[in-house]
């Protein structure tokens, strides 16, 4: 069964509306460096491809009901974690994906006392709504995608907090609190 024409609208904006989020409060909230080979290009074509993914699905092949109100809880999860973490770092200097630099301090409040990487978290969670939502090959291949880049991105981060006058700190903090899942190593 297709969803009806005005359920299916609304149900494929809000699957879509977690990346046009990310992308309009992520511009707010991160400090975007001179630098040239940041992440914003590669965020942004993660954000983009989703989004068409699930405006296609939504508006020309259909929804399943039952998947898409899962894929939108997915996506209400992911828009709740994201605001937690932003509203967390407001203030503190913190710089879009693979900019190669640190904040002034740890951030070990908010999500950041139970997950290392809470935005990129974010990120996988509303994409893995998006393919909750339209399980076929294309989604896949962008949650793939997404999962791909997001975890290198939050590698990256590890690596550079490693090599920063932050680095015992955070290797304490690594030793409590998990990657990206709620997955904590030992209290």
């Amino acid at each position: 069964m297709v969803l009806s024409s005005p359920t299916s609208l609304a149900l494929t904006l809000l699957l879509a509306s977690p990346f046009q989020w990310f992308t309009v409060a992520g511009a707010k909230t991160f400090r975007i460096p001179r630098c040239s080979d940041s992440g914003a290009g590669w965020g942004g074509t993660a954000f983009l491809l989703a989004t068409a993914v699930v405006l296609w699905r939504g508006f020309f092949r259909g929804l399943d009901p039952v998947a898409a109100i899962e894929g939108c809880m997915f996506s209400v999860a992911s828009l709740v974690l994201y605001e937690w973490a932003r509203r967390t770092i407001a203030g503190r200097r913190f710089t879009i994906a693979l900019a190669g630099e640190v904040p002034d301090e740890l951030c070990e409040s908010g999500p950041y006392r139970y997950i290392r990487h809470p935005f990129y978290l974010s990120y996988v969670v509303a994409a893995a709504g998006m393919l909750v939502a339209s399980p076929t090959l294309i989604p896949a291949v962008v949650f793939a995608f997404n999962m791909t880049l997001f975890t290198y991105m939050a590698m990256d981060d590890e690596r550079t907090l490693a090599a920063s006058p932050l680095a015992a700190a955070y290797g304490d903090y690594k030793r409590r609190v998990g990657f990206l899942l709620l997955l904590p190593r030992g209290r």
